[in-house]
């Protein structure tokens, strides 16, 4: 006949299995961190990789790329970039004319801060941080701050000291973005085509004028309805006809003095719409209607200089 285990007995295994545990348990935790910080590497190293290439393809001057949630952009003409890392990052990079590459790439757990091509990862890289709406008054031309005093935001004053809002930043975020409080075109078309394969080239070619003085360095563009989404984070949106995006009360800054600016994203199923931002909402206009839409322009601060 078997004999069971004994109370004494089965205590005992049970001691000696917590024991076993508490011994193993910190080297299995310090193995499965040390997992997700190579992993998180990978996929740094192949954003680095694959902007670095599309850098060569564009000729190889500087170009800016922001990544929101694996998604990367090269600003300038808001082309989506291919990146197979299988991960959703967030943050801003930099690559200039000799290859060299700065910014910041993170996720809720690391962040890796890119100096001259160099990877450093950490928790978090501790830029100063922004809240949505704040207000910086600064000069494009000169890249330097000034005062409320001295700003204009009179609709079509294209230089010196103007009025700025942070958008969509982060603590981790090596660059700080601005949106102008008000058009520095009026109003204007985004192509006179009728037809959104053929790109935003009247909204561009305006943007172009309107920022002839100012510092490069800066990056201006066009905000696209995407951004938008990403900062008014409870509206679903995708792009679609019909799916605009409400603006709320604590996004107003967005529409100050009269919002009515183009985005440079288009309506994915309708071939000559493009999104813009109303007086209390993003919605659809046919991209040859130059009634009150006009430009806005976004640039971009490196927060090393600020």
């Amino acid at each position: 006949m078997k004999r069971g285990f004994t109370l004494v007995e089965l205590l005992a295994v049970i001691i000696a299995l917590g024991i076993v545990v508490g011994i193993a348990f910190p080297g299995i935790t310090k193995i499965m961190e040390k997992s997700k910080l190579k992993a998180f590497e990978a996929s740094v190293k192949g954003y680095i990789k694959a902007l670095d290439m599309d850098n060569s393809d564009r000729g190889g001057l500087k170009n800016y790329y922001s990544i929101a949630d694996g998604i990367v952009t090269e600003e300038k003409t808001n082309e989506n970039i291919d990146v197979q890392t299988g991960t959703s990052e967030n943050g801003s990079i930099e690559i200039d004319n000799k290859g060299k590459v700065n910014g910041s790439i993170y996720n809720n757990r690391y962040c890796a801060k890119i100096i001259d091509s160099r990877i450093n990862i950490d928790e978090e890289c501790s830029y100063t941080s922004y809240n949505d709406g704040d207000v910086i008054y600064f000069n494009p031309e000169t890249s330097s701050f000034c005062t409320e005093g001295e700003a204009v935001s009179t609709a079509g004053t294209k230089t010196g000291c103007m009025k700025w809002y942070a958008y969509n930043d982060n603590k981790n975020e090596y660059r700080l973005k601005l949106i102008l409080d008000h058009n520095t075109t009026p109003s204007c078309q985004w192509n006179d085509t009728g037809k959104i394969v053929d790109g935003s080239t009247i909204l561009n070619s305006k943007l172009k004028n309107d920022t002839q003085t100012w510092d490069k360095e800066l990056n201006p563009r066009i905000i696209s309805a995407y951004e938008i989404k990403k900062l008014v984070s409870n509206q679903s949106f995708d792009g679609t006809r019909y799916t605009n995006i409400p603006i709320t009360s604590e996004y107003n800054f967005l529409l100050y003095n009269g919002g009515n600016y183009w985005t440079t994203s288009v309506v994915t199923n309708f071939d000559y719409c493009a999104w813009g931002v109303g007086t209390t909402d993003v919605y659809y206009r046919a991209v040859a209607d130059a009634a009150n839409f006009g430009v806005r322009p976004v640039i971009s601060i490196n927060k090393n200089n600020l």
